[in-house]
């Protein structure tokens, strides 16, 4: 459980190298991390614990991150989380928001932009 006052970023990444790094780089900035490795664990973990921002990776192992942001935005208790897409894909930033995302951020990134990103969407 995260200290009083700390919010707490989903991470659904399926490559274990890049959660680690996404997990480590918002530890530093000083949020609780949960990991979630696919979309149904990231339905599951977004329900239960409420996170104040979920960094959804578009190409999971089962339902892929458009179909993971669509049912977030379908149950009423998860519906105002903001959720940024993380995606190596080619994938158009219209799209992503038209799927109920927040926000894109196109693989690889720098850590500026990642932080940039995450403070904007928790501010």
């Amino acid at each position: 459980m995260p200290a009083v006052g700390v919010k707490t970023i989903l991470v659904v990444e399926d490559e274990p190298i890049l959660s680690e790094v996404l997990e480590i780089q918002m530890k530093r900035l000083g949020y609780s991390v949960s990991p979630a490795k696919n979309g149904k664990e990231a339905l599951r973990k977004a329900a239960s614990a409420l996170p104040d921002l979920i960094l959804l990776d578009i190409r999971l192992p089962d339902l892929d991150g458009f179909r993971v942001a669509t049912l977030i935005r379908k149950m009423r208790k998860t519906r105002s989380i903001p959720i940024l897409a993380v995606s190596g894909l080619p994938i158009d930033k219209e799209e992503c928001l038209k799927s109920g995302f927040n926000d894109y951020l196109a693989k690889p990134f720098t850590n500026a932009d990642l932080v940039n990103h995450v403070k904007k969407l928790l501010e």
